[in-house]
């Protein structure tokens, strides 16, 4: 990794989906290729509809949305890295909530209890 990010408030990051790699999304900011990782059995709260997993809500944020993720940490890869593999950062740990300005689509990660 060339950096990591990690903050306790969230921060706030707009982005453009590009795709998808298994569950995960592959998003572009500024010409750089991201991943959003998120636990594809956990649970979140879906705007106006309720509990839902992530498998179930992936679909419904299509290439070409403007979204905006609220995250606490993102790793910034190296540049060798990002030419070996197209990721140049990855947003994991996920906590926060993707709003998909281009559909409406809002998500809230449900804190897992312990």
């Amino acid at each position: 990794a060339r950096g990591y990010k990690h903050t306790k408030l969230y921060m706030g990051i707009y982005c453009k989906v590009v795709g998808r790699r298994g569950p995960y999304l592959v998003v572009e900011r500024n010409g750089f290729t991201g991943l959003l990782m998120a636990d594809p059995n956990g649970k979140w709260y879906k705007a106006g509809y309720g509990e839902v997993t992530w498998n179930e809500i992936v679909d419904e944020f299509k290439e070409g949305d403007l979204v905006r993720v609220f995250c606490h940490n993102v790793l910034v890869m190296k540049e060798e890295f990002s030419e070996k593999f197209g990721i140049s950062f990855i947003v994991w740990s996920y906590s926060g909530s993707i709003i998909d300005l281009t559909s409406g689509v809002a998500i809230t990660k449900i804190a897992q209890e312990e």
